[in-house]
């Protein structure tokens, strides 16, 4: 393709491309707002199943069993049974039976509950961290072999916004591929100068012909992509320059 084609040709979407995937290791430690299923995730995060429906509330079974209606259910919650009238219906226990109730619920016993299940949400953390990583790398796998590989002194055509381009003005801008960094962040320059800032892969396209060399743009001078559109323009570029009287 020829460089004016380069140049107006639109670009093509490229859906599901994901360059450097969000990973957290940590509960709540992510900026992303993301829609969580908290009920399947119930035994991840707080190591028990999620609590359902009314069977898990505090409401004693026999007031379970006689509810008809919401207003049934309304006013059970309104008026619970007093401490006092449980102390009555209660029996009180007798010696062996309070011992065998101190015994199941002693402190060493309670600790080793605790440890388990802070034991268990440790390890459900943990798995759910590499089934994500393993995710991610996949993304990233496919995203590369959909994208191609990119290396320096390739030529490629960056989209130019809507809001950067007048209306005479083409869809892309052409430059050359002059720095790529550890983490697959590429500097572009074009004719006005080196872009601002890093390009990752796909926030640009691969030209399959070369038409340019990192020698015929000049490298010594930092300017932004409207910048660019600018000095690349026929028109001006966006917007209006107010002329002195």
């Amino acid at each position: 393709m020829c460089k004016e084609c380069q140049r107006k040709r639109k670009r093509p979407t490229n859906k599901g491309t994901v360059v450097k995937p969000i990973l957290s290791k940590d509960f709540n430690s992510r900026a992303q707002v993301d829609l969580i299923d908290m009920q399947s995730m119930s035994q991840a995060l707080f190591g028990s199943d999620a609590r359902t429906g009314l069977a898990s509330s505090t409401l004693p079974q026999e007031v379970l069993q006689r509810l008809q209606s919401e207003d049934d259910l309304l006013s059970a919650i309104e008026s619970p049974v007093s401490n006092a009238d449980k102390s009555l219906e209660e029996p009180i226990p007798s010696s062996s039976d309070a011992s065998e109730v101190s015994t199941q619920t002693s402190p060493a016993s309670r600790e080793d509950q605790v440890a388990a299940q802070l034991n268990s949400i440790m390890q459900n953390r943990k798995r759910a961290r590499e089934a994500q990583e393993e995710q991610a790398q996949r993304m990233v796998k496919r995203s590369k072999r959909v994208l191609g590989p990119v290396s320096v002194g390739d030529n490629v055509t960056v989209p130019i916004p809507h809001v950067d381009r007048g209306r005479g003005d083409p869809r892309n801008i052409i430059g050359v591929v002059i720095e790529c960094s550890d983490n697959d962040m590429f500097t572009i320059a074009v004719e006005g100068g080196v872009l601002n800032g890093k390009y990752s892969c796909n926030q640009f396209d691969v030209c399959v012909t070369k038409l340019y060399n990192a020698d015929d743009f000049n490298t010594d001078r930092t300017l932004s992509l409207r910048q660019a559109v600018q000095l690349d323009s026929v028109c001006g570029g966006q917007g209006f320059s107010q002329r002195a009287d």
